[in-house]
């Protein structure tokens, strides 16, 4: 460090008051101007300049009598500004300076944002946030703030360097701890990141670690998110910014995508802005703990798929791949997993939680090494006084024998040699009760063994020989029943494992297993475990489990093993008769009890009396779902869901509440619900591996018009299993409706391999390559009134091509009535022949044969789901506008875009290649009167 004084210089920066600068203000009454600067570390670990062309900015601060900062370059860029290398020249520090850009200076929502990174920075007072120094305008009135100049490298640069995800990992857990806390205490002054990844982490040359780059921060109300909505107008935050108070256009971005995709929730990344909260930054810190484990972030850019698609459909089976092949510990893998849960609610809370659990594995590992360090020393001195242990043993056996020699037979030397032998014996004994209950049965044993044999091959006195016999029986009981023990403890593990994956097979019954298959294992996984259904032994056996731990898993297995076995063709009365006998003797839970017996009974008012007490009792999610899956069955679907439901809001990790809640709600005609996409997202997150999850959500997304989507899950579950058990059509169908041809054409090859060709498949596949442009327009309508004659249905798939306005080229709904004449002739009852019968009438501007078309469709729920229904009454609209009836026409277009409404809301991207926007495309303007 250096202390000078140097005269005034006519060129520092000016104090506004006086004209000179604060400096020579000074020197001027004292006659020194001080001038302190403290030895740097060397530049290579600062931002490079960039762009040393910053001499317009220096000369705009010196208009606004800032000319204390002396600008040395451009050394980043960003969305909102420019950052600067400066230099304060009156307190001798250099400082980064951030500018918005010229461009953007004159948007009020970009200077708000900007401003309120600066506050933010500003009041976290925290080691790990880089301090704000000054808020200020420039001459052309933009905003900048400076801040302390971070000299360091990035996490992502550290990462970078390293060889494999194993190399230095306890130093970057320590890193990454740092982030947690730092982000911990911004959360407890609620700010939330958003743009949390290892290129906003800076770690310096002396261990210090900071998070930078607050620009997409958000300031949650007190209590977080949900009490935000509740108070937005009233609470106050805890760190106060230019958009704290009432909220105004820019308060939130609602539907934007804001962030890093590779490390971003999966809320964050369908734009649902409301909905981002701390947990938003937990997931990033898993995100960037996946990275430290691994070595890449959680989603990986595939072909055809961008990182926001995998953000916001939370695409991560390939880091929970990664994740189980690393050499990680488990504890590490587990708290990673948690944090990319795509539920929030099954995340941890809040960094705190992260930065707590990353702390006491740190802390673990450290006791770990010192337990081993006492451990090593414990067993060598075990192993030392074990040796001179036996030594004295075989001491004594060696005296037995030097005394043996020709003084054998004097009862002096008989009595001392019979001392010396007991002597010994207790030696072996002592060692044998330390091993017995250090829990080392065989090395008990073995010495146990060695004092008698010692004792047997001498004089020894018929009670020592006794006692001998007596410790070798006692630690060879002990060892019998360690191993009973423990093949109980594997037996038990066994079932366990067994009653998971069986409610899992269960789950893909008639995909992956067939009812008679799983009823095969369960029948021998229960055998197995001591409980055969035609044993004698059965209660017994049962007595045996009551009051054990394992009573109340075997009770549930009892349960998932009669619903296997209701799904049995023949009758197997008899043996669900014993399973619901083993269940109630081993659970004696109230509810669960009753539930039994009504269920058995087929008593649904019972049952839906306790679904009402388990709701208000808070019970537990194997109540919630026995009550559950027991009204189904017996058709009260209502009362089911309530209680399934609530076993999926309250227990968010629990595979079965979440896949049972979204497919009772299927099932409950609520197809157009969205907390059915919302449960079994859940459940495919839990268990990736079950192909039936996917397809029963592809069925959801199609039940609801949308194929894009559709096609996606059905496609992922079907490539999990074989596709003899399900029929490639569905996955076709929703590709040729998405627009994507080529691939249909794939998948209905794929459905003529497995069943041949007919007629209508044939349409089909013509029909796409037509639309391929592989076929003429001319050649296409050719070949499919060539068909009529093999089928009335083979002018379906034609006829629609016709009579949809992708192209002028193709729409020719008077070809398609051609093509149709025979279908129409035929009274086959095929909604969607009907349907595109309809269609080509309105083409052709017959009101009154399309409403007659119109008549013949099945519009019962069963038969038709919110998306038919809807293009059933765009339809109708198109049909009694031109019949002049246009009050009714006007109900119906507005029950059309009723039904389009709730079923896209909130998706809309996913939605912008549907078969029914095609639809509002094709006849809107016909049902407005065009």
């Amino acid at each position: 460090m250096s202390d000078e004084s140097q005269p005034p210089d006519s060129t520092r920066p000016h104090d506004p008051a006086t004209g000179d600068s604060i400096l020579e203000s000074i020197a001027r009454r004292t006659g020194r101007a001080p001038r302190t600067s403290l030895h740097d570390s060397s530049d290579d670990d600062v931002s490079p300049i960039v762009d040393p062309r910053a001499g317009s900015i220096e000369e705009q601060l010196s208009k606004r009598d800032r000319a204390k900062y002396r600008v040395i370059g451009e050394i980043a860029s960003g969305g909102m500004g420019v950052v600067l290398r400066g230099h304060d020249t009156e307190l001798g520090r250099d400082v980064a300076m951030k500018v918005v850009h010229e461009g953007l200076a004159d948007r009020p929502e970009v200077v708000e944002r900007f401003v309120e990174e600066a506050q933010i920075g500003g009041q976290l007072q925290h080691p790990g946030i880089v301090p704000v120094y000054e808020l200020g305008l420039i001459a052309d009135e933009r905003p900048y703030f400076t801040m302390k100049l971070v000299k360091g490298h990035t996490l992502a640069k550290l990462f970078s360097r390293r060889r494999s995800p194993d190399d230095e990992r306890a130093r970057f857990l320590a890193i990454f701890e740092s982030v947690c806390q730092t982000m911990a205490y911004a959360h407890s002054k609620g700010v939330v990141h958003r743009d949390l990844k290892p290129a906003n982490v800076m770690v310096g040359s002396f261990g210090e670690v900071q998070v930078v780059d607050w620009g997409l921060s958000k300031v949650l109300a007190r209590g977080g998110v949900a009490d935000e909505l509740a108070a937005r107008d009233t609470a106050k935050s805890l760190v106060e910014t230019v958009r704290s108070g009432p909220s105004t256009d820019s308060d939130s971005m609602v539907g934007s995508v804001i962030g890093t995709p590779g490390y971003m929730a999966p809320e964050q990344a369908r734009g649902d802005i409301e909905c981002v909260d701390e947990r938003a930054d937990v997931f990033a810190l898993g995100a960037i703990l996946c990275e430290l484990l691994t070595g890449a972030p959680p989603y990986v850019a595939t072909e055809g798929r961008t990182l926001v698609q995998m953000a916001a459909l939370a695409e991560l089976d390939g880091a929970r791949e990664r994740l189980a092949a690393c050499a990680a510990p488990a504890g590490l893998v587990k708290l990673c997993e948690s944090c990319l849960m795509p539920a929030p609610a099954a995340r941890p809370s809040s960094a705190q939680e992260v930065a707590d659990a990353v702390r006491d594995h740190i802390a673990g590992l450290e006791n770990a090494a010192h337990e081993a360090q006492l451990t090593a020393a414990e067993e060598r001195a075990t192993a030392e006084r074990s040796r001179r242990q036996m030594q004295a043993v075989l001491g004594a056996a060696a005296l037995a024998l030097v005394i043996g020699g020709g003084l054998w037979w004097t009862t002096a030397q008989r009595a001392a040699r019979r001392a010396q032998l007991a002597e010994g014996f207790e030696e072996a004994r002592t060692i044998a009760l330390e091993r017995e209950q250090e829990g080392a049965y065989a090395q008990a044993v073995d010495a146990a063994r060695a004092g008698l044999a010692l004792l047997e091959s001498r004089d020894a006195s018929d009670e020592l020989v006794g006692k001998a016999r007596a410790l070798v029986e006692r630690t060879e009981g002990a060892l019998a029943d360690a191993r009973t023990a423990e093949a109980a403890r594997e037996r038990d593990e066994r079932l366990l494992e067994f009653l998971e994956d069986a409610a899992m097979r269960a789950v893909d019954t008639n995909l992956n297993a067939e009812p008679n298959e799983i009823n095969e294992s369960f029948r021998a996984a229960f055998q197995d475990y001591g409980l055969d259904l035609t044993d004698d032994g059965l209660a017994d056996r049962v007595d045996e489990l009551r009051d054990t731990p394992m009573a109340l898993p075997v009770a549930l297995g009892a349960e998932g093993w009669i619903q296997v076995l209701r799904q049995m063709d023949e009758n197997r009365s008899d043996d669900v008769e014993l399973l619901t006998s083993i269940a109630l003797d081993l659970d004696d839970d109230p509810l669960r009890t009753e539930a039994r017996l009504a269920s058995a009974s087929g008593d649904a008012n019972a049952l839906i009396a306790l679904a009402e007490e388990a709701l208000a009792a808070d019970a537990p999610p194997q109540t919630l779902l026995l009550v559950g899956s027991s009204l189904v069955r017996a058709d009260a679907v209502a009362e089911a869901r309530l209680a399934l439901i609530a076993a999926a809001e309250r227990f968010p990790d629990d595979f079965l509440a979440n896949y049972t809640a979204g497919v009772t709600l299927i099932r409950g005609e609520m197809e157009g619900n969205p907390l059915i996409a919302q449960y079994l997202r859940a459940a495919i997150a839990l268990r990736p591996d079950l192909p039936t999850t996917y397809i029963k959500l592809g069925d959801h997304y199609r039940s609801i018009g949308n194929s894009v989507l559709a096609a996606r899950y059905t496609q992922k579950g079907m490539s999990m299993t074989s596709y003899d058990r399900w029929n490639p059509r569905a996955v076709a169908e929703d590709l040729m409706a998405s627009g994507e041809f080529a691939r249909a054409i794939e998948w209905f090859e794929r459905e003529r391999e497995q069943y041949g060709s007919n007629v209508d498949l044939d349409g089909i596949i013509m029909g796409c390559r037509a639309a391929l442009g592989e076929v003429t327009p001319d050649a296409y309508f050719e070949w499919s009134l060539a068909q009529t004659g093999r089928a009335p249905t083979a002018a379906l798939g034609p006829a629609y091509v016709l009579t949809t306005r992708r192209s002028e080229e193709w729409y020719d709904p008077a070809k398609a009535l051609e093509l149709l004449q025979p279908f129409a002739e035929s009274n086959i009852p095929v909604t969607f022949g009907f349907t595109v019968l309809a269609r080509a009438h309105i083409g052709v501007g017959d009101g009154a044969s399309a409403l007659e078309a119109l008549s013949r469709i099945d519009l019962s729920e069963d038969a038709a789901g919110l998306a038919n229904r809807s293009g059933y009454s765009l339809l109708l609209a198109a049909a009694l506008r031109l019949e002049g009836r246009d009050v009714d026409a006007d109900h119906a277009l507005e029950t059309a875009r009723w039904l389009r409404d709730t079923l896209v809301a909130g998706d809309e991207e996913a939605w912008s290649k549907s078969s029914l926007i095609m639809d509002f495309e094709d006849f809107e303007p016909v049902a407005a009167g065009d």
